[in-house]
């Protein structure tokens, strides 16, 4: 899975705290630097304890880690959530222009040459499991490389 840059992270969680907590902004470099060193430290440990944030009893009572935490969650879902619908649309744009190649419509991508060699041998291979004698495989796999390719410029 993608991770959310951490420039973004810093971006995003410096934004948070000058809203809810503006004295920590002299701190807010040195922690995120910290964190993102090791942001493992920053984890809840356990309830009860002065060191919940694994940062000291001093430090436990900052928001800035658990506001980095919080935003590279969130950063993660969203990169997944986004990326599902970036799979998508790309499926969709990928299924269209299959449909314009194997159609010859204007405005269908060109195979290149590597490309078009391995549309034979796929041909030629799929003919052969159905033992197919070797020319009329090959008659299949050139037709189906001329419907790919007639009305392409290469």
């Amino acid at each position: 899975m993608a991770a959310i840059q951490n420039d973004v992270v810093a971006e995003v969680g410096r934004a948070i705290i000058v809203a809810v907590a503006p004295q920590e902004l002299p701190l807010f470099r040195p922690i995120s630097e910290a964190f993102f060193k090791d942001p493992g430290r920053a984890r809840p440990r356990g309830r009860g304890r002065d060191d919940i944030l694994g940062f000291g009893t001093v430090e436990a009572s900052l928001l800035t880690p658990v506001v980095l935490t919080m935003v590279t969650h969130v950063g993660m879902f969203l990169v997944e959530e986004i990326g599902k619908g970036v799979a998508a649309a790309t499926g969709a744009i990928i299924q269209e222009q299959i449909k314009r190649l194997f159609r010859r419509e204007h405005g269908a991508i060109s195979l290149q040459p590597k490309q078009l060699a391995e549309v034979r041998r796929i041909a030629l291979a799929t003919a052969q499991e159905f033992s197919m004698p070797d020319a009329n495989a090959k008659q299949l796999a050139d037709a189906l490389i001329c419907q790919l390719t007639i009305g392409n410029p290469e």
